[in-house]
């Protein structure tokens, strides 16, 4: 689990991650306006009580500290290791999300951005091959990425 600030609409919003280090799939993707326990706690409570989740593994923010208490969550402390995926990942969604804000400049609220973030989540877990595993996380009978996003798209689309 991580967090980073993004600019959105002018004003500082923070994305909330989390990636499950093993199959790499990106769990949750969540916008607030704060870096706060409160902020920490609905995030937390969504992927315990959507995924099961039980540990997290955080770089020690103090955020995170009374929410893992208060939802029965193990806390583990890292730095480096699955922690630095989380912060490459960060860093690219910030990225991409930076992108879409020069692509799209009307788009510049919080419902479009996390419009886009629920669109990108899709695209990683479901298309972006990953070098480590051979194949995007949740798509191990990976289609050449053109197709499988062709295919996503007449789903969505009527």
């Amino acid at each position: 689990v991580d967090e980073r600030s993004v600019n959105v609409a002018g004003e500082q919003a923070w994305i909330w991650i989390a990636m499950e280090p093993k199959s790499r799939r990106l769990l949750a993707i969540q916008l607030s306006w704060t870096r706060s326990s409160l902020a920490a706690y609905t995030f937390l409570k969504n992927l315990r009580d959507m995924y099961g989740v039980r540990v997290v593994l955080v770089d020690g923010a103090e955020w995170y500290f009374e929410p893992c208490i208060e939802l029965g969550l193990r806390r583990h402390v890292q730095r480096g290791g699955a922690h630095s995926l989380m912060e490459r990942l960060n860093k690219e969604v910030k990225r991409r999300l930076k992108d879409f804000d020069i692509q799209f400049p009307r788009n510049k609220t919080l419902r479009g951005a996390k419009t886009w973030l629920q669109a990108w989540k899709t695209y990683y877990n479901m298309v972006r091959y990953h070098m480590t595993l051979g194949h995007p996380p949740c798509n191990p009978n990976h289609e050449p990425e053109p197709h499988k996003m062709l295919k996503l798209i007449k789903e969505v689309m009527p």
